[in-house]
């Protein structure tokens, strides 16, 4: 995990700081591809300081996701999300290591398993200088998250963007919180056995209980008054290309 200043504003003005979400990991003496030039563009036009955060979101290349097999392909995927996600867990914990070292306010906008580390470190009690949390497509269940603690620790305001058109949430959130895999779950269906039912409403039971907020929104409480919520129509993947008419819409950051 690193942070990378991308440019410097005036002085005491806030930071914004960028998480980018699953597979965005590169190197950190190369570009944010796709997220640098929008945080970059808004942060100078708002006079704030701009810079992104590196963590290990993994590689479908390095975990050698190559195969032909259809099975390994879909196996590989999951798993490669599954370490991914713990890894954002990780991250989510250890962040304050690197933003308590910041002198000016902090502004973190999340994307994905990205939204899932700036809320869920936003949930940690006692958080310091944390002027607002922008969460887009955030892969993080309501029940993952302590929306009335973040709202302490914020100054500002949080605010969650989610897409009911976010098919990658939809899919890849619910089946990637269950330990089994795609082979086992063929093979349990055409041996027509209990194990593949478990399995499917396994599924079911999280998508409708626990589904990611990044596809659904939350469900408000009275007591919270600087969470704000916006919905998108459109992909997962679009967020980063609508980066900087999304920041400029936001009233609050």
């Amino acid at each position: 995990m690193n942070l990378k200043i991308w440019s410097d504003g005036e002085e005491n003005t806030p930071i914004v700081i960028v998480i980018p979400g699953f597979l965005s990991e590169t190197d950190i003496k190369t570009p944010l591809k796709g997220w640098d030039e929008p945080i970059i563009r808004f942060c100078n036009e708002s006079m704030f300081s701009a810079a992104g955060l590196y963590w290990d979101s993994k590689s479908l290349t390095k975990n050698e996701v190559n195969s032909l097999s259809l099975h390994k392909l879909q196996n590989g995927i999951l798993d490669t999300w599954r370490a991914a996600r713990k890894e954002a867990d990780r991250i989510s914990k250890k962040l304050d290591s690197i933003l308590n070292g910041i002198d000016r306010p902090v502004i973190l906008v999340g994307h994905s398993l990205g939204g899932r580390i700036a809320l869920k470190y936003a949930s940690r009690k006692g958080i310091k200088n944390l002027q607002s949390v922008y969460a887009l497509a955030p892969a993080v269940s309501q029940a993952e998250i302590d929306l009335e603690v973040i709202e302490q620790n914020v100054e500002k305001s949080v605010i969650i963007g989610y897409s009911k058109r976010d098919l990658v949430l939809q899919c890849l959130y619910p089946i990637g919180r269950n330990k089994s895999t795609f082979s086992q779950l063929t093979k349990s269906i055409k041996r027509r056995d209990l194990k593949a039912l478990r399995y499917l409403s396994q599924i079911v039971s999280n998508h409708v209980e626990n589904p990611p907020i990044g596809c659904v929104g939350i469900s408000y409480t009275d007591t919270l008054k600087k969470t704000e919520l916006r919905e998108f129509e459109i992909s997962h993947t679009q967020y980063c290309s609508e980066l900087y008419s999304i920041l400029n819409e936001a009233k609050h950051l």
